[in-house]
């Protein structure tokens, strides 16, 4: 039983440092390409800005249900209901 939480931890430690070296490589990246620092860099910082979005936003959904695409549903369902019922 104890083996089992130290992977669980070891597995915590493992995704946190991933998280580092990629904020770290953004920060890095983007204060080479930022336009204010590099003129002809726009095009490259927001190909770099995307990635990292990307990358964030696939931690976030790995962790259970995404909660924008719950409301967007939700919404949806509402608009068909109200849409039903009138006709």
């Amino acid at each position: 039983m104890a083996q089992k939480g130290w992977r669980m931890g070891d597995e915590q430690f493992i995704q946190s440092n991933q998280e580092a070296s990629i904020r770290r490589a953004y920060y890095q990246l983007s204060m080479k390409y930022h336009p204010d620092k590099n003129p002809n860099g726009q095009a490259k910082f927001q190909a770099i800005k995307a990635a990292y979005n990307f990358l964030c936003e696939r931690g976030l959904h790995s962790d259970g249900p995404n909660r924008r695409h719950i409301q967007l549903l939700i919404r949806a369902q509402s608009i068909l209901y109200s849409r039903y019922r009138k006709g």
